[in-house]
């Protein structure tokens, strides 16, 4: 699996769709190597960097006042 695939898969698994958002977590996850281990690590790798996006994402919920329900609303 290459970088683009990765991506493509880490964002179907996410509870966002917010371009603005999904640039800017999977830089974040590429400067702490996230990717690099998903790249390395295909089984467990991306399962880590879903996880840390998620966990991001609850803290980018709360500072908004919004619910999980970030995927059916389409932002």
């Amino acid at each position: 699996m290459n970088e683009s695939e990765l991506r493509v898969r880490w964002e179907e698994r996410l509870t966002t769709k917010n371009e603005r958002v999904l640039d800017e977590l999977w830089q974040d996850l590429e400067d702490e190597r996230y990717v690099d281990d998903a790249l390395s690590e295909p089984e467990t790798g991306l399962e880590d960097l879903v996880e840390a996006a998620e966990t991001r994402l609850k803290y980018w919920r709360i500072g908004r006042g919004q619910e999980k329900t970030d995927r059916a609303l389409g932002s």
